[in-house]
């Protein structure tokens, strides 16, 4: 699963599905709603761009670093080269999370603004991301430049990862929590309620990501606690899945917004699906009168194909008919 193949593969395919998500957003609050660019937009739009950069920064590390060679045997250089790609990865995922998460909560002003609640807990909560992704950049920044940047970060490292996976998966259970009271508040219909809610909770898939990308950070830090444990395919995982969190918290993060343009797609699908439909049904229709018109002049089999023979013959001539009046 951790091959070179499939690391650069996911470094591309994530980050540029994020990108479009990201470009579809501004697409649409500038032409189909015409609407405000807000801070969660440009949040967001900042977030891609370190978003693309960590997938680069994952390409790098299979083509000259050790990422995807977790089984083979480490040359210093590939060792040093990814040296210097974990450090750079590791400042910029602080950055990217915060943001990330800063833009879901300022989209959410958009919608419940007016509840004095939710704007109390909101501004808490925008206070405390912004904070935890830059206290944990600077102990970073600390850490990292004590250590000699190191590719296996020392102890006092591994617990601010860990402890950073851990925090990452918890901020995002509050975030993805803050809107459920609001909706069960707003005055709608049910079935628009639970539309607005599965909405907000694309945002799990994010979550899962993250609990993932935990149990790997978890594990690692479970070698540096026992080294005696296999310490084969422990770099790979936690950059791997990083990737994967940020490119999902991406698209999970616009897809909100892009209800109005899903609609608009989503349209001309739905009126081909029911006219498709409705051709289906007409069918069985057309033949179960004729089955009873055969049944109400006594018709058998034959000569109910004699008769529509007959009738398409007539047509036929009436057409020719009425080309040689037209003609006259």
């Amino acid at each position: 699963m951790y091959g070179v193949a499939s690391v650069i593969v996911t470094a591309v395919l994530l980050p540029l599905l994020g990108f479009v998500a990201v470009c579809s957003r501004f697409y649409t609050r500038v032409r189909l709603t015409s609407t405000f660019v807000g801070i969660d937009d440009w949040s967001i739009a900042f977030s891609c761009l370190l978003v693309l950069g960590q997938g680069a920064a994952q390409i790098v590390g299979a083509v000259i670093g050790v990422l995807g060679r977790d089984d083979e045997p480490t040359a210093d250089w590939r060792a040093a080269n990814q040296a210097k790609i974990t450090y750079a990865t590791i400042i910029v995922e602080k950055f990217t999370y915060s943001c990330i998460k800063l833009s879901v909560l300022f989209f959410y002003r958009r919608i419940f603004l007016r509840r004095k609640t939710f704007r109390i807990v909101n501004n808490i909560l925008i206070v405390l991301i912004a904070l935890w992704g830059l206290v944990f950049f600077l102990l970073q920044v600390i850490l990292e430049s004590d250590n000699g940047h190191s590719v296996q970060p020392w102890g006092s490292q591994e617990w601010l990862l860990l402890w950073f996976a851990i925090t990452d998966v918890l901020s995002d259970i509050a975030i993805l929590a803050l809107p459920y009271p609001c909706i069960r508040a707003l005055q709608m219909s049910r079935r628009s309620k639970v539309e607005l809610t599965l909405i907000f909770m694309l945002g799990t898939l994010s979550l899962v990501f993250g609990v993932v990308r935990l149990y790997f950070v978890t594990y690692r830090f479970a070698i540096f606690l026992d080294p005696s444990r296999p310490s084969s395919n422990t770099n790979t995982p936690p950059t791997f899945w990083t990737t994967a969190e940020v490119s999902v918290g991406l698209l999970a993060a616009c897809l909100p917004p892009l209800k109005p343009l899903l609609v608009k797609i989503g349209g001309p699908i739905k009126h081909g699906l029911v006219s498709l439909r409705a051709g289906r049904s007409t069918q069985p229709e057309r033949l179960s009168s004729e089955e009873h018109i055969a049944k109400i002049h006594g018709f058998n089999e034959g000569e109910m194909e004699a008769a529509k023979g007959a009738e398409y013959e007539m047509s036929d001539y009436d057409r020719i008919g009425a080309e040689e009046d037209a003609g006259k």
